[in-house]
């Protein structure tokens, strides 16, 4: 195989995994708008499906009550994923120089030496 192809081999290959990605991360909001439907109207979340929180836009959408509990419910979790996974995913600084020390009498205590 060349080189050039396996490069594109590569790309269709993180291509694919990313939008796979976003495809759950979006089932996953909502499900999650689902059961925050529930919640925010001060009801226990049963038989919650990927569906709930669409049927119920298209029920109580036009009610000036529930109009601004369904979009807060369908932009809290992709707001918080948003915001949480950059503080994941972030990397953590190395130290410059190991990360040795003098062990402690508890140290040598805890390693059976003593």
């Amino acid at each position: 195989m060349k080189p050039a192809m396996k490069t594109v081999g590569v790309l269709l290959l993180r291509t694919a995994l990313i939008l796979a990605g976003l495809a759950l991360l979006a089932a996953a909001s909502l499900y999650l708008a689902g059961h925050l439907v529930f919640l925010l109207n001060k009801a226990l979340p049963h038989h919650v499906t990927l569906f709930t929180w669409w049927q119920y836009w298209q029920a109580y959408g036009d009610m000036p009550a529930q109009r601004p509990r369904l979009i807060a419910a369908l932009a809290l979790p992709p707001l918080t994923a948003v915001l949480l996974l950059p503080l994941l995913l972030r990397a953590r600084p190395r130290s410059l120089y190991g990360d040795a020390r003098w062990a402690s009498t508890q140290d040598i205590h805890d390693a059976g030496l003593l």
